[in-house]
């Protein structure tokens, strides 16, 4: 019954994913030689770190996350991993001026969009609210039976 639908959400994640791994890998290889956009130098002097490192992390959680959320190990965590991750990089943009055009904002925006969907999709089975909703209702006229 479910094999109709594992396929196009495993495919989906596996496309969603690669422009994450991708965009991680280039954004570790540039941290070796470029320097990081306005927003993160301004966080390297808030929290004390060199922007470097900063812009190290985040290559790495996108790298992570995509290696997460694209092979289903960990599906939901990497979604949530991979939208935190896209904060920095649309603030600042991949432009060297730090700011991000209309058409990459809009496009990080879609990509948090699904990235959304992707965390919240529980695979065809019922939700944890739904099962506590379901569970109070439950009780709730249990408790009116026994008056």
């Amino acid at each position: 019954m479910f094999g109709s639908i594992v396929a196009p959400r495993g495919m989906s994640r596996v496309l969603l994913s690669v422009s994450f791994l991708v965009g991680g890998v280039g954004a570790w290889r540039r941290s070796m030689r470029g320097e990081p956009g306005p927003t993160v130098q301004r966080l390297g002097s808030m929290t004390g770190l060199e922007p470097s490192l900063i812009v190290k992390v985040q290559a790495g959680a996108q790298i992570v996350g995509a290696g997460l959320f694209g092979l289903s190990i960990l599906p939901r965590v990497g979604a949530v991993v991979l939208a935190v991750s896209l904060v920095p990089s649309t603030i600042d943009g991949p432009n060297t001026d730090g700011r991000a055009t209309v058409a990459e904002r809009t496009h990080a925006i879609g990509l948090l969009g699904g990235l959304i969907l992707a965390a919240l999709d529980t695979g065809a089975r019922p939700s944890v609210f739904w099962s506590a909703r379901r569970k109070a209702a439950a009780s709730a006229s249990r408790e009116l039976v026994r008056e």
